[in-house]
């Protein structure tokens, strides 16, 4: 598998790391131990070390074509030498001075993931519903096209009649009755019923294992429930193709990650043939225009190391905009303002509220404060909703929201 199209940055460039330590480590196995100094100080290349060492010719032809970017690596036959390699790097990884064998740890540890995510299984996906572009006919009928359209049906074929329907994407979503659990002795959710309307903002609040990104998990499809039924837009979600499902969901985490490249890229990526008038509407949707317009080269700025020259807040804000661009129906908030500071809490609060505005929007924080105007909090205590209503209603009922968001304990 080429290294290129492992699917997930963060180990792409764990198992290039990895593979990169692997190389040096060639020049300390067997009588070679001598040769690292020489290589770590250009005396010597690692062509010429293997060279005098045959037995590791064929470690250092394997590693090879990871080096000179080739498109293979011979998955089996690392595999086979991996259990050679741990005992060969004995001296490596035990008796070398403090410092040498840090290098090899990682070199084998990278090669572990390499091997890890080589086998991970493809995700199973049964699902036959579609997200097309749509137009809308004189008589209000629906039909696909081929052109974006800013309108989005879900295409649903229905075997037994041989019929294809088209439904319009509006963000409609209900639990019904769902159970839900990592494996099947132990329950996580247990009961779970709710509904959101297009346009609504349903909050999820409770102590941390209560079950809250659990749900929002489960919107995803990242797991399949146990027993219920999800909706959405009246259509089970199991039907729904994954990667359409997922295409018309939006995500705000708290730790937001962002690429090497510009601004202008990265608030792209929620859109990649966004123009550049339409990221920059995104940014101002968000509030973040304001500070991109301050940064030395504006949207033209490059980043690096996850957006390390920006703040938590300003990171935060280019997530909005990500978001923004994408302009997807459902709206997910993870705890997106709970490692900020109150002030700047503020401005990405109200870009928050700014991109919410029409979508179903379900949202988690710990900031309670940040709930108070949701069209309904839920409050979920050990997977199980235990109240359910508006804040001015929670509070009247002075029960576990009342305790949580004043701090009181809850007298009989």
């Amino acid at each position: 598998m080429a290294l290129a199209q492992m699917g997930h940055p963060t180990l792409c460039l764990d198992c290039d790391v990895g593979l990169r330590n692997l190389d040096i480590a060639m020049a300390m196995t067997d009588s070679a131990v001598m040769d690292f100094t020489d290589v770590m100080a250009g005396r010597c290349t690692l062509e010429e070390a293997a060279a005098r060492h045959p037995r590791q010719k064929n470690l250092y032809l394997l590693t090879a074509p990871a080096r000179s970017g080739a498109a293979e690596i011979d998955r089996e036959a690392f595999r086979a030498l991996f259990p050679e390699i741990q005992t060969r790097f004995r001296y490596c990884l035990v008796d070398a001075p403090a410092g040498l064998g840090a290098g090899f740890r990682l070199a084998l540890a990278g090669a572990d993931r390499i091997f890890k995510l080589m086998d991970e299984k493809p995700e199973v996906d049964e699902g036959y519903v579609e997200l097309v572009n749509a137009v809308r006919g004189p008589g209000g009928e629906l039909t696909e096209s081929k052109e974006r359209t800013g309108l989005w049906a879900w295409k649903h074929y229905h075997k037994a009649d041989n019929t294809t329907t088209y439904v319009e994407l509006k963000g409609d979503v209900v639990f019904d009755h769902v159970d839900f659990g990592y494996n099947d002795d132990k329950m996580i959710l247990h009961d779970v019923e709710l509904y959101a309307k297009p346009g609504q903002k349903i909050a999820f609040v409770g102590a941390t294992g209560a079950g809250k990104t659990t749900i929002t998990n489960l919107i995803n499809r990242f797991y399949d429930i146990q027993d219920g039924k999800i909706r959405y837009d009246a259509i089970n979600v199991n039907k729904i193709k994954k990667a359409d499902l997922r295409r018309s969901l939006g995500i705000v985490l708290q730790d937001t990650h962002l690429f090497t490249g510009t601004v202008m890229e990265n608030i792209r990526y929620g859109k990649m043939d966004a123009t550049d008038a339409e990221v920059k509407k995104a940014a101002v949707l968000a509030n973040a225009h304001g500070f991109i317009r301050r940064l030395p080269d504006g949207y033209d700025t490059m980043l690096h190391g996850d957006g390390a020259n920006l703040s938590q807040g300003q990171r935060q804000l280019l997530a909005i905009a990500r978001a923004a661009i994408a302009d997807p129906p459902v709206l997910i908030l993870d705890e997106a303002t709970s490692s900020i500071d109150t002030r700047t809490e503020k401005l990405v609060q109200q870009g928050m509220d700014a991109l919410m505005k029409g979508r179903t929007n379900f949202v988690i924080a710990h900031r309670l404060s940040t709930v108070k105007n949701s069209d309904c909090i839920i409050v979920l205590e050990q997977g199980r909703i235990i109240e359910k209503g508006t804040h001015d209603q929670l509070i009247e009922q002075k029960g576990k929201y009342y305790q949580l968001y004043t701090g009181n304990a809850v007298t009989s």
